[in-house]
């Protein structure tokens, strides 16, 4: 992972959830958008570099995702609202994916394309959040607990 970024990102007296939580690999970290009022169209994005000759040679298909704020459990799972519907580009190409309300790892793949990096050697991701599974009450923080491109080597 080379840098991340958002539209927005949560800090209160309980942590400061940043987009490289998002991409950290850590299942005790999350991204939480911070946007006043409802917050549709907020976003989280990663650019992955590949470095030396095998660039040229790796090529993402799909990402590895957990929504909601997962790691403290069910109470923390029910306080925070999860992405339904996102929309992926990676490295300029959309896609469009409807995601289940569940505590575990889902994977999505992009419609059999096969992304090589940029000419600098680049993978880049941005998730945006087009809906979400809505809570009864004022709950309006959505969290992203993890997000992993998934690659192939190439022969």
């Amino acid at each position: 992972m080379e840098s991340t970024y958002d539209s927005s990102h949560l800090s209160n007296k309980w942590g400061d959830y940043r987009s490289s939580n998002a991409f950290d690999n850590n299942r005790s970290t999350d991204w939480v958008e911070g946007s006043a009022g409802y917050r549709l169209g907020d976003y989280v994005g990663c650019s992955w570099r590949l470095y030396g000759g095998y660039s040229s040679r790796i090529a993402a298909y799909g990402i590895a995702i957990r929504g909601g704020m997962q790691y403290k459990g069910s109470e923390s799972w029910g306080r925070n609202e999860r992405p339904r519907n996102i929309t992926v580009n990676v490295n300029g190409y959309d896609y469009s994916f409807t995601m289940s309300d569940t505590m575990s790892e889902q994977t999505f793949y992009f419609n059999g394309d096969v992304i090589m990096p940029d000419s600098s050697g680049r993978v880049n991701l941005r998730l945006t959040i087009n809906s979400c599974y809505e809570l009864p009450g004022d709950h309006y923080d959505v969290a992203i607990n993890d997000i992993d491109l998934i690659c192939a080597f190439l022969n």
